[in-house]
C-alpha cells in the first residue's frame, strides 16, 4: 500500500515527502498550464530525486505566437524547480517532443540548435533519458515517450496528431474563458483529450514500442508521459508501463515512489489529493482527512536569485523557440529597432547562491 509521509519543515510548512517524483507535460508557456496550482504543489512537497519527463516547456506553442511572455506564476514555478535543484534534490530533465529543441534539433534552415542533453542548466541535469532503480530492485527506463510514437514526426500522421492537438488546445482555451466568466471549473478539454488519446493509444504502436524498449534493454518497466493518460499497465511479458499523466487539466499529476518503494500516480487538487496506487483502488484524500485543512496554502511569489535565473533562462528560451516577431526581425536586414537579445547564444553558467 502506498504510504503518504507528511513532514513539517523548519518554517512550519507541511510537506508531503516522496522518495522520487516523476512529472511531465506541464507545458509552460501555454494558457493551459496550471502554474498557480503547480507553484503550491512545489512548495508543499519534498523529495531527494525528481524527474521532469518532457514537455515541461511548450516550445511548439510559444514559437507560434507573435510575442513571447511567460506568465508570473510560470516564472515562479520555474524558479521553484531551480530552488529545488539547488537545495540538494537531484533533478533530471528528459525533454519531449514539445521541448525537443533541447536535444539539438536541426532546423529547416539547416542550422542546428546547441545540444543541451548531457549538460546542466541552473543545477538541472538535461538527459535524453535516464535509468531509475526502485527500492525493490526494479529497473526502469525513463523518457518522455515520443520516441515510442514514430508517426508523430511523419508528415501525414504527424499533421493529424497536430490537428488533434490544436482541437484540444482550442477546447482548453474555451475552458479557461468559461472558468473566468462563470467562476466554475470546466473540463471539456480534459474529457475530449482523454477520449482522443485513448483512441490514439489503441491504434498507435506506442505501448508495444515501449515494451520492446524495456525487453531489449532488460528493464522491468518504462516511465513516460506524452499521451497524458495516467496509469499503470502490465504487458503479458511482465513489463510495467507507467504513465505519469499531465498537469494541464484539473490538477497536477505525477508518479511517485514512497519510502518503501511503492508506486502511485497522484493528482494534486485544490481540495486534496487522489492517490492511484500501482496495486489497489484510487483514493481521494481531502486536506481535512490528512489534518492539513487550512495548512496547504497559496505561497507568496518570491524574488531572489532563482527568479533572476528564470529571467536569464527566458533569454535562452527566446532563442531556442523564437516567436514570429523575432523571426520577422531576423529576416529584415534593415530592422528599425535593435533585437531584444544579442544574436549569439548566451553563455550558460550556474547562478551564484
Amino acid at each position: 500500500m502506498f504510504e503518504l509521509d507528511i513532514k513539517t519543515d523548519p518554517n512550519g510548512v507541511p510537506r508531503l515527502h516522496f522518495d522520487t517524483i516523476f512529472i511531465s507535460d506541464i507545458h509552460f508557456g501555454t494558457k493551459h498550464c496550471k502554474a498557480k496550482l503547480l507553484y503550491q504543489f512545489l512548495n508543499h512537497i519534498q523529495t531527494p530525486e525528481m524527474h521532469l519527463v518532457g514537455d515541461i516547456i511548450d516550445g511548439w506553442y510559444m514559437s507560434g505566437k507573435a510575442e513571447y511572455n511567460l506568465g508570473p506564476f510560470h516564472r515562479q514555478s520555474m524558479a521553484e524547480f531551480i530552488r529545488i535543484a539547488n537545495s540538494g534534490t537531484r533533478v533530471i530533465y528528459e525533454p519531449g517532443n514539445h521541448d525537443e529543441t533541447l536535444r539539438g534539433k536541426t532546423l529547416e534552415t539547416g542550422q542546428r540548435h546547441r545540444q543541451m542533453t548531457g549538460k546542466s542548466l541552473f543545477g538541472i541535469a538535461i538527459k535524453d533519458h535516464d535509468i531509475y532503480t526502485d527500492k525493490n530492485g526494479r529497473r526502469f527506463y525513463v523518457a518522455h515517450g515520443d520516441e515510442f510514437d514514430p508517426d508523430i514526426y511523419k508528415s501525414e500522421k504527424g499533421l493529424a496528431y497536430k490537428a488533434g492537438d490544436l482541437v484540444i488546445s482550442s477546447l482548453g482555451d474555451f475552458d479557461c474563458w468559461a472558468e473566468k466568466t462563470f467562476s466554475k471549473e470546466f473540463r471539456i478539454a480534459a474529457t475530449a483529450k482523454r477520449a482522443f488519446k485513448a483512441i490514439e493509444e489503441g491504434v498507435m504502436p506506442n505501448l508495444k514500442n515501449a515494451e520492446k524498449k524495456a525487453l531489449s534493454g532488460q528493464f522491468d518497466g518504462v516511465v513516460f508521459g506524452h499521451s497524458h493518460l495516467r496509469g499503470f499497465k502490465k504487458s503479458k511479458s511482465g513489463v510495467v508501463l507507467i504513465n505519469d499523466g499531465c498537469s494541464t487539466d484539473d490538477g497536477i499529476e505525477f508518479a511517485a515512489v514512497d519510502k518503501s518503494g511503492n508506486w502511485a500516480i497522484i493528482k494534486w487538487l485544490k481540495e486534496g489529493i487522489k492517490v492511484n496506487p500501482e496495486n489497489g483502488k484510487e483514493i481521494l484524500y481531502k486536506w481535512a482527512d490528512l489534518s492539513l485543512d487550512g495548512k496547504i496554502t497559496k505561497p507568496e511569489p518570491r524574488e531572489d536569485w532563482a527568479t533572476y535565473s528564470v529571467d536569464r533562462l527566458q533569454r535562452i528560451l527566446y532563442r531556442l523557440w523564437p516567436p514570429t516577431e523575432r523571426k520577422k526581425a531576423l529576416e529584415e536586414k534593415q530592422a528599425e529597432r535593435p533585437l531584444p537579445i544579442p544574436l549569439e547564444n548566451p553563455r550558460l553558467s550556474k547562478p551564484t547562491l
